[in-house]
């Protein structure tokens, strides 16, 4: 009796050690893994210079006159965004940004510029390849002001034909697709802008981008 009483006290002592070490486990997992898997940024890749092709020219160009598709995506602040009501009666831009890609971090301010510009007239989007905690987390970092979409599937990355981040699309108010660019370069921002005034009918202050690539570049490529 006093064996059996001796090994039922260490058995209890056992499992109260291995509940209390689980308890502990999932409190600490809750406290700390949390937050770290909620910043999903990849490192910037080493910078390389990716010209956009002529079949990738061409290949944007035909976008033009073609119906937007239809975009429903959350943005980094969790706000949810229907194109089939945000595109009403203005022009809109969509960004494409590919998480780790320099080439994105580098054209970010170029339309950042120009939607600072023609706030209130175009609405700019960035749709990069990630979760909304990617979306905010990257926004954060590289200080975007525009809305930053999550496309985590790449679903619309595949709508809009984006084969590479740096893709850019105009989309007018009567939602059809006015151009569409594989990649930017000073000459490109130019003639966005000048579309935008076209559209808009407002003349924005001359803005000089003579520190874009000379030749249009497209960014790092989609994992399509």
């Amino acid at each position: 009796m006093q064996a059996e009483s001796f090994w039922t006290r260490v058995l209890f002592i056992v499992v109260t050690i291995a509940v209390m070490s689980a308890y502990g486990f999932v409190a600490l997992r809750s406290v700390f893994v949390g937050p770290v898997v909620s910043i999903p940024l990849l490192p910037l890749k080493q910078q390389e210079e990716h010209v956009a092709t002529e079949a990738m020219i061409r290949q944007a160009k035909s976008q033009a006159a073609n119906l937007a598709p239809r975009i429903v995506a959350t943005d980094g602040q969790g706000v949810e965004h229907d194109t089939e009501s945000d595109l009403s009666g203005r022009c809109h831009v969509l960004v494409f940004i590919k998480n780790g890609c320099p080439c994105s971090v580098a054209a970010q301010p170029f339309f950042e510029r120009i939607a600072e510009a023609f706030a209130g007239e175009a609405s700019f989007m960035g749709i990069i390849d990630g979760t909304p905690e990617t979306a905010r987390a990257w926004g954060e970092k590289y200080r975007a002001k525009m809305p930053i979409l999550a496309d985590p599937k790449l679903k619309i990355v595949r709508d809009y034909g984006a084969e590479s981040s740096v893709y850019v699309v105009l989309i007018g108010p009567d939602r059809l697709i006015v151009r569409a660019w594989p990649g930017h370069s000073e000459e490109m921002l130019e003639e966005l802008v000048a579309l935008i005034e076209r559209l808009t009918g407002r003349k924005s202050e001359d803005m000089n981008f003579a520190e874009a690539p000379g030749t249009l570049m497209a960014g790092c490529p989609f994992d399509l």
